[in-house]
């Protein structure tokens, strides 16, 4: 895979909230993965919320699940 094939976005729809998801981003950085969460609303992408970032993965899907946890602990210390 090269730079060229990224940024790579992946959308999750949230529960109870049909104006906002979550967005995934996967950037490639030499030979590591980086990944950005953010929550964004629906129409037109723009990002509601900025959620964190996370650096230095060695693979495209460590990252994404990685994405997936730091999204969900959020998600989850919002209900509490």
């Amino acid at each position: 895979m090269s730079n060229y094939d990224y940024p790579k976005h992946f959308h999750m729809e949230l529960e109870n909230n049909e104006n906002l998801l979550g967005r995934i981003t996967v950037f490639m950085d030499r030979e590591k993965f980086n990944v950005e969460v953010d929550i964004v609303f629906v129409e037109g992408r723009k990002i509601f919320k900025h959620v964190k970032q996370g650096y230095g993965y060695e693979d495209e899907q460590d990252a994404v699940d990685q994405g997936v946890t730091i999204l969900s602990k959020y998600l989850s210390s919002l209900k509490h």
